[in-house]
């Protein structure tokens, strides 16, 4: 952090104090920190500094998706167990007091109207900046927590709720690129996009899901089917109709020969 913006925190504080004073006090209260609660600290420096729940950890911590790269889901995974996962549970209990502890710091604040938590933009970034070499990997760490959190249901809460986590998907994406993400969590990040009208950023993700589906599950399996109907919508809310046609015609087709007549319905699912 450059010490113009640490010197902007005298604002914040109401204090006459150096910025240099209050980067000594955000490292002191880092110090302190248990394990979890540094790994939380790191999580919220890469999110969105508002609209912090504890639902997209709970969420998460029930997906039954196992990553592709053992070393992100084994990342993925110990964040979660700090943080409140048990087994195939959640543990709220145990979540309240790991943040109780970043609040009781004053690193992290609760807000009750929202019932959410909220990081202060300048307290976010000297965080993200304690990563160092390490904030690309925690970046797609964290990136797949929220994917994880993102589930194929659709009543009104479920809309509402990706709605919010948009927010998130996008601060924490920062540069990452489309063949960067996990190809098991892009579908749900593109599901985000596209209910928000974001289609470019949609298509980028399944373009690289179909292409890597195709490479190593074949043209005929059904996950790559399924990539190439979600790929096939995407194209058609864009009105490039040619495109969406040519997909769907040969999603068609593959159900037909490989299934038979009467699983077409699936397509329409799909």
């Amino acid at each position: 952090m450059h010490r113009d913006e640490l010197l902007q925190t005298k604002e914040i504080h109401g204090q006459d104090q150096s910025g240099l004073a209050v980067y000594a006090t955000w490292k002191l209260s880092y110090d302190k920190l248990g394990s979890s609660a540094r790994i939380l600290l790191q999580i919220c420096s890469l999110m969105h500094h508002e609209g912090i729940t504890e639902e997209i950890f709970e969420k998460a911590s029930l997906s039954q998706i196992q990553l592709d790269d053992c070393n992100l889901q084994s990342q993925v995974a110990e964040s979660l167990n700090h943080l409140g996962k048990q087994d195939s549970n959640w543990n709220s209990l145990l979540f309240q007091k790991v943040m109780g502890e970043t609040m009781s710091y004053s690193l992290i604040e609760f807000d009750s109207q929202n019932q959410c938590y909220s990081i202060h933009p300048l307290v976010q970034h000297w965080s993200a900046s304690m990563l160092g070499q390490n904030q690309y990997i925690k970046q797609k760490c964290v990136l797949s927590i929220i994917g994880l959190s993102i589930f194929w249901k659709f009543n009104i809460d479920d809309y509402r709720y990706r709605k919010r986590l948009l927010q998130h998907i996008t601060s924490c994406r920062g540069a990452l690129k489309a063949e960067e993400i996990s190809c098991l969590i892009a579908p749900n990040i593109a599901l985000a996009y596209k209910e928000q009208n974001k289609w470019k950023e949609a298509e980028a993700l399944e373009v690289v899901v179909m292409e890597k589906s195709v490479h190593v599950l074949g043209e005929e399996h059904p996950d790559t089917l399924a990539s190439m109907a979600n790929l096939a919508a995407t194209y058609r809310n864009q009105g490039r109709w040619k495109e969406a046609e040519a997909l769907e015609v040969v999603v068609m087709e593959k159900l037909k020969h490989g299934l038979g007549e009467e699983y077409l319905d699936a397509l329409t699912s799909l």
